[in-house]
């Protein structure tokens, strides 16, 4: 096998290991202790329990999404430990041009702002916002979620962000969990819902807690990336197209 050849193949190697273990490493306890204070075993908020373990419950696939059949996804902030708070603003954007983006929340906006966006195909439009509905038309029904500010933009795909890090970890309801996302007390965390919890600082400087903004989000789905099998696949594909124009 040439040398090119086989650095072509560890690359797609690579690529199908990233795309079976995404998880990140939170570090401290602020965003877990905060999740732990919104969780309860039922709706009258009177038997407090823990959250999912931040580190081990995390979902493997969250880059990409989309709205569910409904056509109208809901989203809460529910807290921010972070000292960018007011200045952060979280939204999301079209994954084949990035720069396309339609926000959610403003720094201006803090725990329980809600907001609804609406999302039938490629066009989604808030509906609620204190500041008037915002448009976006992007490039499919897909889309990646933001969060941006003094700290620099950030992706939910990965590979958008400097040094490749991952600035989100999310987590999906399991039907059993109640939270208190909107502090009108707490709800049932269905598997329709997810709990985004991001980094606003970028790698080289961040402490990587994932507590600087925590949000839910309704009636969204991940789409599934590429699996480490499909990758792998690719990968031999290369060695015989490679064998080929020796």
């Amino acid at each position: 096998m040439k040398l090119t050849t086989f650095r072509s193949v560890t690359v797609l190697l690579g690529l199908a290991l990233a795309a079976t273990s995404s998880a990140a490493v939170v570090q401290g306890n602020s965003l877990q202790n905060g999740l732990n204070n919104i969780s309860y075993a039922d709706t009258n908020g009177n038997v407090s329990v823990d959250f999912y373990d931040v580190n081990a419950d995390q979902i493997s696939n969250d880059g990409v999404w989309n709205i569910t059949a409904t056509g109208l996804s809901a989203q809460t902030l529910i807290f921010e430990f972070a000292g960018f708070k007011n200045a952060n603003s979280f939204g999301i954007y079209d994954i084949f041009n990035p720069s396309n983006t339609l926000q959610i929340f403003s720094g201006s906006e803090g725990a329980g702002a809600y907001e609804v966006i609406y999302g039938p195909s490629n066009t989604f439009t808030t509906l609620v916002s204190s500041g008037g509905t915002g448009s976006a038309s992007f490039s499919s029904a897909n889309f990646g979620y933001y969060l941006a500010g003094p700290g620099g933009m950030f992706y939910s795909q990965s590979h958008l962000n400097g040094g490749g890090a991952d600035h989100l970890v999310a987590f999906q309801g399991n039907d059993s969990l109640y939270v208190d996302a909107t502090g009108y007390g707490p709800g049932l965390f269905s598997t329709g819902e997810y709990i985004l919890a991001w980094e606003d600082l970028p790698y080289t400087g961040s402490d990587w807690d994932y507590s600087d903004f925590v949000v839910m989000v309704e009636s969204v789905t991940p789409v599934p990336a590429p699996g480490g099998l499909a990758l792998f696949a690719l990968a031999l594909m290369g060695i015989g197209l490679a064998r080929r124009r020796a």
